[in-house]
């Protein structure tokens, strides 16, 4: 179901439910049935236009909104998604009337239904990347390219500060590790013998 409801999905619901009904009175028990106060009901369905004429179903849907717009967003998220659950689900498009346009309804729904699945496919997708595993082989080269860089920068500083640098070293055992490790060559040769061990025991 939708996240974030955007105008696009606001105005297509609109659309769909004043169109699914033809009679205000079952449009307004369909309100209640999915979490609109009958507050709201009693007030929107008493409602008029400028020219004295009880607002149409479209127009019902508008001032529901505004009034929803006003109350705690959880509520209107859900009343939201139970009119989006409505649509998708609905299987038969039947007019009550010569008049009632409920193909809008069921063009609606066909929209809402491929929005829906698409967003359901684009998070699996971000789902899948989150969850795939960095490559073994890759993260072993990345950090051996580290290590590499950091024994290449110490062997190229000047003989004082190579004192002060193991001097400051908080573990002696880094530093006498450190100290075979001076020309990068023997510790690219040293590297390329574990990574050969590695394979060799993965073989296995």
């Amino acid at each position: 179901m939708f996240d974030v409801f955007t105008e696009e999905i606001e105005v297509l619901i609109k659309d769909g439910i004043a169109n699914l009904y033809w009679y205000k009175g079952d449009l307004h028990k369909a309100w209640m049935r999915y979490g609109v106060p009958s507050s709201f009901c009693t007030e929107i369905g008493r409602m008029c236009d400028g020219e004295g004429q009880l607002l149409t179903k479209r127009r019902q849907l508008d001032v529901l909104y505004e009034r929803l717009r006003l109350t705690d967003y959880n509520r209107r998220l859900e009343v939201s998604r139970n009119f989006v659950r409505i649509l998708v689900e609905q299987k038969t498009f039947v007019p009550q009337h010569p008049s009632h346009r409920v193909e809008i309804a069921e063009r609606v729904a066909l929209k809402l239904r491929e929005m829906v699945r698409a967003q359901e496919q684009e998070r699996e997708a971000r789902q899948a990347t989150v969850r795939r595993p960095e490559d073994p082989v890759a993260t072993y080269h990345k950090r051996l390219a580290a290590l590499y860089e950091q024994f290449k920068a110490a062997h190229e500083l000047p003989p004082q500060e190579k004192g002060t640098h193991w001097r400051n070293s908080s573990s002696n055992s880094c530093a006498s590790a450190a100290s075979r490790f001076r020309n990068p060559s023997v510790l690219l040769e040293s590297s390329l013998m574990v990574q050969s061990s590695m394979m060799d025991t993965t073989t296995w």
